[in-house]
């Protein structure tokens, strides 16, 4: 492999060349790009002696940041002409570009947060469940209605993916499923064996991006190659927040009053970046109820027949029950946002919990089992936050009184009532209630997510069920 300055010049004796902008316009593999002036990919051509992809020639077009149609042809002909649909940032729907809006080819539903897919609905009905590893790449799908593996998905280093049968040793070529989303939960481009990172695009071959990064040596050393880590999110293939998990009291406990789960969290962006803000908007929420114990209950058959004998027919009995239900709306739901001062080396401790670890800060969620008593003997507590990081270019001063900032003051004094919410932090508000800031509506530079959540079952209707409590948190 070599490299001229930063970019790669060549793979084996293969070599690849660049514009006078650092985008890849002949890629060791054989494969040509055409760019266009905001620097994105708008045309592939994948000759008969290229080494990767798939003979043809390729089309794409974007809007708002966003792949929003591509166009394969192939021997004179078109093979597939798909339009793209959003929410947000994560792509919900494929069609046809001559097909109703009502029969698309898939469709696709995203958990809470960026790249989250949760399940893919075929155009036959059909739903397939992704399974994900810790790098958040898809590693198989799954029938929903039968719960068998259909397909399996393996990685190299670089994300170069392999694509198995339902027994992980037959190999496919393509997917038989259409299914392009692997590595780092990101879409593979099977037409070209590169991977689209929103405002990147990707060579799993080599680890390398086909493009500069937008914000320069933020990452390491080079602005072409791929730094996938476990404790970095990038969802836009510009940027890196690191949301590192410091320590943590998890897993399943008895309903001991004296037990307390915790999590806590780092927040780091890169120091060579100007100064700015982090800012977190914590969302929760709380379900709560009470264990219920049944009444048994006894169900005799009798026939007015003769045949069978009623004694043929053994009564059914049905013991009693402890049973626990939890609406499907939580009965207690609240926002409250709390922001650190970045200046590329250290934090302002704006908010007074937090550290002033280098170009970082930290934050802890925690729930002592003794506070879960007030709020019933089963029930489930949920705290997500989300992580922004804005530069000093991107807004004015968040806690000015025209952003609303107003410091540690109890959330009680903002109308979200007492439960789950005993604590002063430090938040927007206006008018005498919580609020988004401002600038929340503005796209940050960077974005990165976390979650706690704690669930008991406390019952004591039933002395032979189990009572405990359990917590999990992600990172």
């Amino acid at each position: 492999m070599g490299y001229d300055v930063h970019a790669m010049t060549g793979l084996g004796a293969s070599s690849q060349s660049y514009d006078s902008d650092g985008n890849a316009t002949a890629l060791h593999t054989g494969v040509t790009l055409d760019w266009d002036d905001a620097g994105r990919v708008q045309a592939t051509h994948v000759g008969s002696s290229a080494t990767a992809g798939i003979e043809g020639d390729n089309q794409y077009g974007y809007l708002d940041g966003k792949k929003i149609w591509r166009k394969i042809t192939r021997g004179g002909s078109v093979v597939i002409n798909e339009v793209y649909v959003y929410a947000g940032p994560n792509r919900i729907a494929e069609y046809s570009a001559s097909q109703p809006a009502t029969s698309p080819l898939r469709q696709r539903v995203f958990a809470d947060g960026i790249d989250s897919l949760s399940a893919i609905v075929q155009s036959n009905g059909n739903v397939l469940i992704p399974t994900r590893n810790r790098q958040w790449s898809i590693v198989a799908l799954t029938s929903n209605s039968t719960g068998s593996v259909l397909e399996r998905y393996a990685y190299d280093q670089f994300g170069e993916r392999t694509i198995y049968a339902a027994n992980g040793t037959t190999t496919r070529t393509t997917s038989s499923y259409a299914s392009n989303y692997g590595y780092t939960s990101r879409e593979h481009l099977p037409e070209t064996a590169t991977m689209y990172y929103r405002a990147r695009h990707y060579d799993p071959l080599s680890g390398e991006f086909l493009s500069r990064d937008a914000i320069g040596f933020v990452d390491g050393l080079s602005v072409y190659r791929g730094y996938f880590q476990l404790d970095l999110v990038d969802p836009s293939g510009t940027d890196v927040v690191t949301v590192t998990s410091i320590k943590g009291q998890l897993g399943e406990r008895s309903c001991n009053p004296r037990v307390a789960f915790e999590q806590g969290w780092n927040f780091k962006v890169p120091r060579r970046l100007e100064a700015g803000w982090l800012v977190q908007k914590v969302t929760v929420r709380g379900w709560k109820s009470e264990c219920i114990k049944t009444i048994p209950w006894t169900v005799e058959i009798i026939y007015l027949n003769p045949e069978p004998s009623p004694n043929d027919i053994p009564p059914i009995h049905c013991p009693s029950k402890c049973l626990c239900t939890l609406s499907e709306e939580p009965q207690v739901e609240f926002v409250y946002f709390e922001a650190w001062r970045v200046d590329g080396n250290t934090v302002a401790p704006i908010n007074p919990d937090g550290n002033t670890a280098k170009a970082g800060a930290s934050d802890i969620a925690n729930m002592p089992a003794a506070a879960v008593k007030p709020f019933g003997s089963c029930g489930k507590y949920i705290q997500t936050g989300e992580i922004r990081f804005y530069l000093d270019s991107q807004i004015a001063d968040p806690i000015s009184k025209e952003n609303g900032w107003a410091n540690r003051r109890p959330l009680t004094d903002f109308g979200v009532g007492t439960d789950f919410a005993t604590s002063a932090r430090n938040l927007w508000a206006k008018d005498g209630r919580h609020w988004s800031p401002n600038f929340w509506k503005d796209d940050p530079f960077a974005s990165a997510e976390r979650e706690f959540s704690v669930e008991w079952r406390c019952c004591n209707c039933d002395p032979a069920e189990k009572r405990k409590m359990s917590a999990d948190a992600n990172p």
